[in-house]
């Protein structure tokens, strides 16, 4: 059982803090190391220097830390331990992608051996913490230096014990820029670029990604951009639980008709020049608005702060592949439901109007296909056309904005029967506030009297009747790290912060923080 295992942050991949050193960190079993002399007597001197290289900054293993010497990756543990996976050669994508969701959910520290440093980003995004020392003794008695990218070139030398050095200074830096890229939200970012490089690593991180291997772990309480800018981008985490999650909105009731709009490069869209512009006129008709985008599909006006909606750039090429377009067209034709559609967009955005068309909807176009959705013509006939398609009053988008997180964020309108106020910030009910809704990530925070009508709303409290440490903890299965959640404490309703699911870290860490 690994002693002071503390979670310093979970998002994706995670960063721990056991026996004093943070991970990701080298990891090295001074028996392993010893047969290793025995069996290749020259490099006594080698495996002494790694020795004394490791052992101030690396997790030192003993078979009494391990269930088992090994454990193959094809076999899912389970309980607080330290175990050690042997992954000498990657298998079939499919099922590694199910070895991890399995793993995922063991509950210990993992460490992980691999013969290429290239492996080494995706599997600490994809979970494991420890990497084995003695890949620098393999990567040294093989002549090959390891760079600050994680690969590796050959190089000539008469002084081997100076290249062990080398390699062990290099692998240090390596797994501090995974720590730094954690930290600074982009380690996916860093794990592409990897990948780019490397099709065997590319075709294991897309098929983690459809499965929605890690997607559970993903924390969206985050400030931070994301970069959509390969191909491997367009099933992250981040944009797959929003594609789960976005598919729950509902229109406000005096909505007569849905506006498309094209997505803009300033977030959130309402900032752009070009949408000050069309919200002029629509927001004069009972209309509502979902922009059109990609890698997300398609964003609700009322989500447009909500992580990652205005925290996502992608590469612009004005060429939509089919599998974009019926992305967008799929996730609009679940929110939309029979509510009449006006698409004031060109290019590829109208391209999504016209697959809804094919889907059996009537849609009216008020831009032209090569037009300027913000020219004055185009906006005239916008004009023109909310006018002869509505009736009634206009509503304010701006206080439905709660009402939409609280379905993305807990499934269920907590609000909906609730006489509230809301001033861009702050939910109040009687004066009181209920909720607040942080612009740096555009989910809710709770208050004493939100958790309670979370409750009231059958929202799945998390229940720590028994303390939060993460054997005692039953964390809904829709609770995503850095979400706030009300929490059943036995004796009362309290909110609370979730740091992690309690499957995916040691039994006696602590997963909770109750406010």
């Amino acid at each position: 059982m690994p002693d002071k295992v503390r979670v310093i942050r979970c998002d994706c991949a995670r960063v721990l803090e056991v026996k004093g050193v943070e991970t990701p960190a080298p990891f090295f079993i001074p028996e392993r190391l010893s047969i290793a002399v025995e069996n290749v007597p020259e490099v006594r001197e080698l495996v002494k220097e790694l020795e004394e290289l490791a052992r101030p900054y690396s997790v030192r293993l003993t078979p009494v830390d391990l269930p088992s010497p090994w454990t193959n990756p094809a076999e899912a543990p389970s309980g607080g331990s330290i175990t050690v996976y042997r992954l000498e050669s990657i298998p079939d994508a499919r099922e590694f992608a199910e070895v991890v969701s399995k793993i995922r959910r063991s509950g210990s520290v993992r460490a992980v051996t691999v013969r290429d440093p290239e492996w080494i980003p995706v599997l600490f995004y994809l979970g494991f913490d420890l990497f084995d020392a003695a890949l620098c003794l393999r990567l040294t008695l093989e002549d090959r230096l390891l760079l600050d990218d994680f690969s590796t070139e050959t190089v000539e030398t008469e002084d081997r014990e100076e290249l062990l050095r080398e390699n062990w200074t290099q692998l240090q830096f390596c797994l501090l820029r995974l720590r730094e890229a954690i930290r600074e939200g982009t380690l996916r970012e860093l794990v592409e670029s990897v990948a780019a490089r490397h099709p065997r690593i590319a075709e294991v991180l897309r098929f983690c990604d459809r499965k929605r291997v890690i997607a559970r772990y993903v924390n969206l309480n985050r400030n931070t951009q994301i970069a959509c800018a390969t191909d491997l981008s367009f099933d992250r985490p981040e944009v797959t639980e929003w594609l789960h999650r976005v598919r729950r909105y509902e229109p406000p009731d005096w909505a007569e008709a849905v506006v498309l709009l094209p997505c803009s490069a300033r977030k959130p869209y309402s900032r752009s020049p070009t949408h000050r512009r069309i919200t002029r006129i629509t927001w004069n008709f009972p209309v509502d608005e979902i922009i059109i985008t990609s890698p997300l599909g398609a964003v609700p006006r009322t989500l447009e702060r909500t992580f990652p909606a205005a925290h996502y750039d992608v590469r612009v090429t004005g060429e939509w592949s089919r599998e974009e377009i019926e992305r967008s067209a799929a996730l609009i034709e679940k929110i939309v439901e029979d509510l009449p559609i006006v698409c004031h967009a060109s290019d590829g955005y109208r391209k999504v109007g016209e697959e809804l068309e094919e889907r059996g909807y009537d849609v009216v176009y008020t831009c032209r296909p090569e037009g300027n959705p913000a020219s004055r013509g185009a906006l005239e006939e916008l004009r023109r056309t909310l006018k002869d398609l509505t009736e009634g009053e206009p509503g304010d988008l701006r206080e439905h904005v709660p009402r939409a997180v609280s379905r993305f964020q807990y499934g269920v309108d907590v609000l909906e029967d609730v006489d509230y106020r809301f001033d861009g910030q702050r939910v109040l009910i009687d004066g009181e506030r209920a909720f607040s809704v942080p612009p740096t990530s555009g989910l809710l925070t709770l208050s004493q009297l939100g958790a309670e009508l979370c409750v009231s709303s059958r929202v799945p409290p998390v229940h720590a009747e028994e303390g939060t440490k993460a054997e005692v903890v039953d964390v809904p299965e829709d609770v995503l790290p850095g979400f706030h959640w009300p929490v059943d404490l036995g004796d009362e309703i309290r909110p609370c912060r979730v740091i992690a699911r309690p499957e995916d870290v040691p039994p006696d860490t602590t997963v909770v923080e109750t406010r």
